[in-house]
């Protein structure tokens, strides 16, 4: 697990899936968003989740799928809203502008939808981010891969 590969005080500040999925609440995503970029990864993207019928108690519980509502989250308005976001590399990107790229869209994208504000009551402490980040070998075997 990748995630496994982040400094041990970000990592411990999250919160992990069933399949070993991490995500972080709005006060510690932004941290782990920096060192990601600083190992050179690029944020391919992320899932917001809002916990249910879940409380936290430690850093790194463990959260079964059934208790998560997994990038499509019941609003206030009544709504279903899907959150999730993506970035893609383009063809003659280098990847250094690619990390730096896909951080400011995971930024932008945390800043502006502001789940925290518009999701149901009782959810909006208990959102949480799950950042996709890959290196660029992974990216370009996955890349190679997918061309078979």
């Amino acid at each position: 697990m990748k995630d496994k590969l982040l400094p041990k005080f970000i990592f411990d500040k999250g919160i992990i899936s069933e399949f070993g999925e991490i995500a972080w609440n709005k006060n510690n995503v932004f941290e782990a968003i920096e060192e990601i970029v600083k190992l050179n990864y690029a944020i391919l993207g992320g899932d917001v989740w809002a916990l249910k019928n879940v409380d936290i108690h430690n850093s790194n519980d463990q959260i079964e799928y059934q208790n998560i509502y997994v990038g499509i989250i019941p609003f206030k308005n009544g709504s279903d809203t899907v959150c999730n976001w993506s970035s893609n590399k383009s063809q003659n990107e280098n990847w250094s502008d690619f990390v730096l790229r896909s951080k400011k869209e995971a930024l932008n994208f945390i800043n502006k939808s502001n789940v925290e504000n518009r999701v149901k009551e009782g959810l909006n402490d208990k959102i949480y981010y799950c950042l996709v980040f890959t290196n660029e070998l992974e990216f370009n075997e996955l890349l190679e891969k997918m061309k078979k």
